[in-house]
């Protein structure tokens, strides 16, 4: 790839990726088997790596999305906006699904939002990537894909000031 920022070094190939998840699946279906599932897709990040998870959940289930967000470029804003939660959360085990937990800021501000308001039965997480850095909170997702090195990642959903989301692997980009 020889777009400015972008490191050569790929970090998880799309076979990596695509075997992780149809693990997490399994993993997944395990867990809830005979009960009410919803996947919260959490925009825009997410939605290459829910879109594959949810056809490797063997479960009937829901899907609803949210957007939620907290970076302006390669850092975080410190700042958790949203959008309303849907409605149809009530009375389901909720599984919010997002790419990345870094900070944890977005994934601690949505989980308590959901806790709040959605009369969920239960709500836990799942993220595609785990980066190696202390977390601020107590939101730690109970499905991790995979542990990264402290560096900003793109591909596989993820982007760079909405590029390269489109990437079907997931590289380092340096700024």
């Amino acid at each position: 790839m020889s777009a400015p920022g972008v490191s050569s070094s790929v970090l998880l190939t799309e076979e990596a990726l695509r075997g992780r998840i149809a693990e997490l699946g399994a993993e997944i279906t395990s867990a809830y088997e005979g009960q009410p599932l919803t996947v919260l897709a959490i925009l825009k990040g997410s939605v290459l790596f829910a879109a594959d998870l949810v056809r490797e959940i063997r479960l009937p289930l829901q899907l609803e999305f949210i957007t939620a967000r907290s970076y302006a470029g390669t850092r975080s804003s410190g700042v958790v906006k949203w959008t309303d939660l849907p409605s149809t959360l009530a009375n389901r085990h909720v599984l919010i699904v997002d790419d990345i937990w870094d900070s944890g800021r977005t994934l601690e501000a949505l989980t308590t939002h959901a806790t709040e308001q959605s009369r969920a039965l239960s709500i836990q997480s799942c993220v595609l990537l785990e980066k190696d850095v202390p977390h601020e909170n107590s939101a730690c997702p109970r499905f991790v894909g995979f542990r990264i090195p402290d560096v900003f990642v793109i591909g596989f959903g993820l982007d760079h000031d909405e590029e390269f989301r489109n990437l079907r692997h997931i590289r380092a980009y340096e700024s």
